[in-house]
């Protein structure tokens, strides 16, 4: 189930699955991975290109703007690290590295 909070005009949607923490961004997304490097968190965008965009999807006919909402995301959505092998520190950091981003 999604979570959704405000943090200076940017919405932040929060979504738990099975192996990924996916954070959306209605801007900065550039920036915010950016960061995220520098501060030495991995990221990861899973789906830059929608699937029906694909090439193994190619022969269903579908164009740019046939799924606005999944182009949209490919923009928005970044992974954050999520495994059993995090532990507490690590999530400490994180966290607050995450927010102090949203605070700056």
């Amino acid at each position: 189930m999604a979570k959704k909070s405000t943090s200076k005009g940017t919405r932040v949607a929060k979504v738990n699955a099975e192996d990924l923490y996916e954070t959306q961004l209605e801007s900065a997304v550039k920036k915010y991975r950016l960061f995220l490097k520098e501060q030495g968190i991995p990221s990861q965008v899973y789906y830059p290109l929608p699937l029906h965009l694909q090439r193994a999807y190619k022969d269903l006919g579908y164009r740019t703007g046939d799924f606005p909402v999944s182009e949209e995301l490919c923009n928005r959505v970044l992974s954050l690290p999520m495994h059993t092998e995090l532990d507490e520190v690590q999530l400490a950091y994180i966290s607050e590295r995450i927010q102090h981003f949203f605070k700056s």
